[in-house]
Order: structure tokens, then C-alpha cells, then sequence
């Protein structure tokens, strides 16, 4: 019998409570995150904190006391937050398309304005450095991985990244010939081996396929994939200027090192970079590569670096092929030379023959069809303390007699170094070579210091570094170019008193 609610009293009337369906955690970041959007930036407020469901104090202990105007470094760090995790969460529907141009434009100027009165300002990547283990911080509680961003317009057509062809080619073969997911560095290590390396000038930025991230200091490096073959690029350092050129003057001095080629981030090309990384995907799952991406727009230059086939002088293959080399002397007196290249430039970084560090031996490149031995990150360094700077030129002294005599406690540390790092005993054959490497690589640098051309060289050098960075607004090392050029002409005159 059918009931007739018309005539029935409103109260007798029971309708079903519809629940909306509970919010998740990745639902209910996303909504704080625009609920406490101000149209063209985050602020440090109520909102934003509850959203993130962190407190005044996981930020407050990245603000130095000397800081000025420390509410709007606290906003501008809510801002390099909210970028990172709306990258992730893709907003751009609820915040427009353009939400990131508008974040840019407010936070250069509130940097400006923090820095007012600031003594020493804080270098703008100091705030993405800390901030991007807090935002994966809060990804991981949601069991999230970032999202890889889209191509900016339809218009601009793009050859698909490595994970779209793999996609691809898994939906067309049948199930037993799918290829393995990507799911270790080696694995992305091992295919990018397989590819030549591709010149660093006239970059077809836009055939990027596929992007790996190397984790390392000031940002690691990113590895791309390109039609040509396999080229670097790296965000600028606080360094930078030191780095192009160590390059440059390796190249003069017949050292053998990998090419570097700076632009500025803001150029034409170096937008085209940005975007050509962004929108090719990392090839590794689980990497957080993008929140690396955007280091690229926060510094002033990145530089395209070459890529060095082959593997650092650490782990089994570093072994495996200086054990073909025992006894055979041109392996080790590239390296030698090499070594000798880093005493002249106070690159500490590398083999720790003069410094008392462990050193870094993953920045000598061995199987390279490059060379037997070639250099990579090095930086050329000064010492300003003029106390600083007379011990490291006694140690210069010290290593160079060693060179000239016979070996000692410098040259133990670098066999140390050797055996730590790649398990191989250097015999006095092999230390003999070195020694042999360094000493003619000094003798020619005395030679051009003899016939008044090292101080013409190290001129030209610097004034292509200084030409390069010449637009900077902030020292990269490009305002400090007479001292490191003092420094050199200061450890070459030691020489000149050990080996005549």
C-alpha cells in the first residue's frame, strides 16, 4: 500500500542522514593549503601551522637571532613550504594556473624587503635546503610521493619521458615481456652509461626524455637525457664562480677535467632547462627530484656541466679496474697530476694529499673514454686569514718535498685514502708515478711563471669568470677573483723555492 507523505504530518516523516564521505589526510592538507592562501603567498598564521599540523617552533629554530625582520623570514619560509607540498598535491585548480608566478613575485620581494637591515642575510636555497626534508616529512605521513608536474601548455609539444614510453610499450606487449619497473639508482646509473655524452652547447632541452638526480653537496647534480646523449646540469653554489674557474684554468694548464658552461637562471635558456627537467620525470620512483627542480629557479646561474662516463675511484668497480692498472704508470701519474692541479687551487675535495680531510675520492672519474684519470667539482679556494694562509703554503712546501724526495706522511694519507675507499694497496711503483705526475706538473707551471705568462693566464681566466657572472646580484665567489688569483701565484712561487 502506497503512502500519501502529502497528508502526513512533517514530523512523521524520517528521511536517511547522508554522510559525506570522510576527508583524508592528502583531502585535508590540500584544503588548509588554499584556505590559507592570501592570493599570491602563505603566511606563518593559525592556518597555514593547522594545515601543515606543525607548530611556531619547527620553524623558529632555522631563524638565526641576528636576523632582522624575523616575521617575514617566518612567512617567507611558509611560502618555500607550501610551494614544495603544492607542487606535490597539484593545486592549480583551486589556486589557478599561475599560482606560482604570483609566489615568485611575492616572495622576491619579501626577501628583498627581510634583508633590509640585515648584516649578513641568509642565502635564499638555505630555506628550500631545510625545508624539503619537513615537507617529505609530512608526505610520509600520508603514504604520498610527489606528483610530477605537467608541460606548461599543450601547445608545447614534447617527446614523452622514460616513464610514459615504458608505460607504453607495458600496454601494447603481452604480460610475460613487460619490462621491470625502475626501482633502483643503479638500475637508471647503469642505462645512462649506455649513452654518449652529449655536448654542452646548442642543448636540444626540449628532446629531455628522462632526468636522474645524483644527490651531493649544493644540490647534487641532475643527469638528462637528452637526443644527443647524456648532459649535466647543476645549480649554482655559493662556489660557483671558484668552479667555472678551476675549469678554465684546468683547460689552459693541459689538466684533464670535465667541461662547464654557465647561464644565467633567468635567461631564456635557463627557463627552458627548468621546464625541459620538470616536465621529463625522474627515472628512479620514490626520488623527491622535483623539490631539486626548483632550486634551479632560486639561484642566479646553473651551470651545464659535461658528462663523464665510467665511476668514481670508490667501490668494486674503482677496484676492480685500478687492479689492472698495478704497475703500469700512466694511470697513476694522471693522477699525480691531478693532484698537483688541486695543491696549486686549494681544491680540498678530491685526494686529501695537502689537507686534513678524508677527501672525496667519488670526484676522480676513472674508465672514461675522456681520459685515463679526469676531475670532476672542483673549485678553486683562497684563504683570506693571512695566518690560515702561510700554513697551507708550509703544507704546500711539505707535500712538494715529498714529491721531489721520496714519500712521507702526505703521500701515506693519499695511499690510506686509496685503500679506504677502493681496497687497493698502493705500492712505491705506483706512489713513484704520482710523485713523478706532480712534480712535472709543477715544473710546467714554472715554466709559464718563468717566461711571465702565468699571471697572463690566470688574468684571461678570471676575466671570463668575472664576464660570466657579471650580472650576479650576490657573491658566488666572482667578487673574490684577485684574491684566488694571489692565492695561486702565492703557492707557485713555493714551488719555484722546493724545485728551482
Amino acid at each position: 500500500k502506497l503512502c500519501d507523505f502529502s497528508t502526513a504530518p512533517m514530523a512523521a516523516v524520517c528521511l536517511p542522514c547522508v554522510r559525506p564521505p570522510p576527508m583524508t589526510a592528502v583531502d585535508s592538507l590540500s584544503s588548509g593549503l588554499v584556505a590559507a592562501w592570501k592570493g599570491d603567498h602563505w603566511e606563518m598564521d593559525d592556518v597555514f601551522l593547522s594545515a601543515c599540523k606543525l607548530s611556531p617552533e619547527d620553524f623558529d629554530r632555522f631563524v638565526k637571532r641576528w636576523w632582522a625582520n624575523h616575521e617575514i623570514w617566518r612567512d617567507v619560509m611558509a611560502c618555500e613550504l607550501g610551494r614544495l607540498l603544492g607542487a606535490a598535491l597539484c593545486i592549480e585548480s583551486e589556486l589557478g594556473q599561475d599560482w606560482r608566478k604570483k609566489l615568485d613575485a611575492w616572495t622576491d620581494d619579501a626577501f628583498t624587503r627581510a634583508s633590509e637591515g640585515c648584516s649578513a642575510p641568509p642565502p635564499r636555497p638555505v630555506f628550500q635546503g631545510k625545508l624539503a626534508p619537513v615537507c617529505s616529512r609530512i608526505l610520509r605521513t600520508m603514504n604520498m610521493k610527489p606528483v610530477q608536474p605537467q608541460a606548461k601548455s599543450a601547445s608545447e609539444p614534447r617527446r614523452p619521458s622514460w616513464r610514459e614510453q615504458q608505460e607504453a610499450a607495458a600496454a601494447d606487449d603481452p604480460p610475460d615481456a613487460q619490462p621491470m619497473a625502475r626501482q633502483s639508482s643503479s638500475d637508471a646509473m647503469e642505462e645512462l652509461r649506455a649513452c654518449p655524452p652529449a655536448p654542452i652547447v646548442d642543448v636540444k632541452w626540449g628532446t629531455t626524455d628522462a632526468v636522474f638526480h645524483a644527490s651531493g653537496g649544493s644540490g647534487g647534480v641532475f643527469l638528462a637525457r637528452v637526443q644527443a646523449g647524456v648532459v649535466c646540469v647543476k645549480p649554482g653554489s655559493m662556489q660557483a664562480a671558484g668552479e667555472f674557474m678551476a675549469v678554465l684554468l684546468a683547460k689552459k694548464l693541459g689538466v684533464v677535467v670535465a667541461d662547464l658552461r654557465v647561464i644565467e637562471a633567468a635567461s631564456k635558456e635557463g627557463l627552458h632547462v627548468y621546464e625541459s627537467l620538470r616536465a621529463a620525470g625522474e627515472m628512479v620512483d620514490g626520488h623527491n627530484y622535483i623539490t631539486y627542480v626548483h632550486k634551479l629557479r632560486s639561484r642566479e646561474f646553473m651551470g651545464v656541466v659535461e658528462y663523464v662516463s665510467g665511476f668514481g675511484m670508490e667501490g668494486m668497480p674503482a677496484h676492480q679496474h685500478l687492479n689492472t692498472h698495478l704497475g703500469r704508470p700512466e694511470l697513476w701519474t694522471g693522477l699525480g697530476r691531478l693532484m698537483a692541479f688541486d695543491v696549486l687551487t686549494n681544491n680540498w675535495d678530491r685526494l686529501p694529499i695537502a689537507w686534513s680531510n678524508d677527501g672525496n675520492l667519488a670526484n676522480v672519474m676513472l674508465g672514461s673514454a675522456k681520459g685515463l684519470v679526469v676531475g670532476i667539482d672542483q673549485c678553486v679556494h683562497s684563504i683570506v686569514n693571512e695566518e690560515g694562509r702561510q700554513r697551507y703554503l708550509q703544507r704546500v712546501k711539505e707535500v712538494l718535498v715529498e714529491c721531489r724526495d721520496g714519500p712521507g706522511p702526505h703521500l701515506k694519507r693519499v695511499a690510506e685514502a686509496t685503500y679506504n675507499n677502493t681496497a687497493i694497496q698502493l705500492t712505491p711503483l705506483e706512489l713513484d708515478a704520482m710523485r713523478v705526475g706532480c712534480v712535472d706538473f709543477f715544473r710546467e707551471v714554472l715554466l709559464l711563471r718563468e717566461a711571465n705568462q702565468l699571471t697572463g693566464i690566470l688574468g684571461a681566466v678570471s676575466h671570463d669568470v668575472a664576464t660570466n657572472f657579471e650580472v650576479g646580484s650576490v657573491d658566488v665567489g666572482q667578487w673574490g677573483l684577485p684574491r684566488k688569483c694571489d692565492m695561486i701565484e702565492a703557492v707557485a712561487e713555493t714551488a719555484a723555492k722546493v724545485l728551482g
